[in-house]
């Protein structure tokens, strides 16, 4: 059923001279990367637990989402059947849709946030959540279980981030729980048998895991030193929040880009230290 209807989609792609696929392309190029902008933002200018919120519930699900996909290791609709002709070529697997779940936590996590404030804006979110779930189908590179998949982990991250923001203690003891989840997961992934197909390479997709676990440790980290030493406050919508956004923006994004593995082991091994020594406290 699932591929009849992205053979579906994909003739009207074609039929339509594919005159909405720049539109489509912008909405999942947006929902990849820059749309990690906001968090940041948000943090520095506009709500600092808002923020929290937002950023620590992506990289949650981030974390989430490349795990997923080692266990599933689904092939994309193109790679299972030749009649699939994707907008672009992509590689990983497909299960599940990692533009969806930043889209579902950003997006939703905004909803969720303004919904009091601004309810049209929440509207809003909850449109553009869906044109990126659609986009991903409509460009033939997932199945309709991936980008619903995808949302889906997104909000579980939100719900999973939500309550420890509100307590220390809850917060330090949420860190812990995470540090494990993410150890034990990684030992899973790496010790776990892989599908004998050429189309995707599993060590690849493992080191990615493993970026992905240093992105939580970084943040974690940086939240410890943070609220340990620093006890940083919004500036609001003024010079002085630009230059912080933009300094915070560019540092995240260095780090995000980098990929140098070791050094995320060596920032985890830090991590790991510092949560005990807290928990200890």
């Amino acid at each position: 059923m699932e591929i009849e209807i992205l053979l579906w989609l994909q003739n009207f792609r074609e039929a339509t001279g594919r005159v909405i696929t720049p539109l489509m392309l912008g909405v999942s190029d947006f929902a990849d990367l820059w749309i990690l902008f906001v968090p940041l933002l948000v943090y520095w200018v506009f709500d600092k637990k808002g923020g929290l919120f937002l950023f620590i519930s992506c990289e949650l699900a981030y974390f989430f989402m490349r795990t997923a996909k080692l266990i599933v290791c689904e092939l994309r609709p193109f790679m299972a059947d030749p009649r699939i002709i994707p907008a672009f070529n992509v590689t990983g697997w497909s299960f599940p849709s990692g533009h969806a779940v930043t889209a579902g936590v950003i997006y939703g996590g905004l909803a969720w946030l303004l919904r009091k404030r601004s309810p049209m804006f929440s509207v809003m979110c909850a449109v553009l959540t869906l044109l990126t779930v659609f986009a991903r189908n409509y460009l033939g590179i997932h199945y309709l279980r991936d980008t619903i998949g995808g949302f889906a982990l997104g909000v579980a991250a939100l719900m999973a981030v939500s309550p420890t923001l509100s307590d220390t203690k809850l917060e330090n003891k949420a860190m812990i729980f995470w540090s494990a989840f993410c150890a034990i997961s990684l030992v899973y992934v790496v010790f776990k048998s892989y599908p004998a197909d050429t189309h995707v390479n599993p060590a690849k997709e493992i080191r990615t895991s493993f970026y992905a676990a240093g992105l939580i440790a970084g943040i974690i980290l940086g939240r410890i030193v943070e609220r340990k030493y620093i006890n940083f406050s919004v500036t609001g919508l003024n010079v002085k929040g630009a230059v912080l956004t933009l300094t915070g923006c560019v540092g995240f994004y260095v780090f995000l880009f980098t990929k140098f593995y070791i050094f995320y082991i060596l920032i985890m091994f830090i991590w790991i230290t510092l949560l005990i020594k807290i928990y200890a406290e």
